[in-house]
């Protein structure tokens, strides 16, 4: 399991997350290349960081990952 500030933009993206979000949405607020975020993506997943909801949404798994993540971007 790799810690968020192994997962290059893992923190830029991870707070988007505090709300589910559609991929489209993610890419948008992100600034980053869809591929780039489909990477992300699945190391934020592969790591258990986030999760997809019952709609299909991703959003992070904890609120502790979220405010972790804000004390530490740049």
């Amino acid at each position: 399991m790799k810690k968020i500030n192994d997962i290059k933009h893992g923190d830029r993206v991870l707070n988007l997350l505090s709300k589910p979000c559609l991929f489209s949405e993610i890419v948008n607020k992100s600034f980053l290349d869809t591929h780039v975020v489909q990477r992300v993506l699945a190391a934020l997943q592969k790591s258990a960081y986030i999760v997809k909801d019952e709609r299909g949404l991703w959003v992070a798994k904890s609120k502790e990952h979220s405010v972790i993540s804000e004390t530490n971007s740049h």
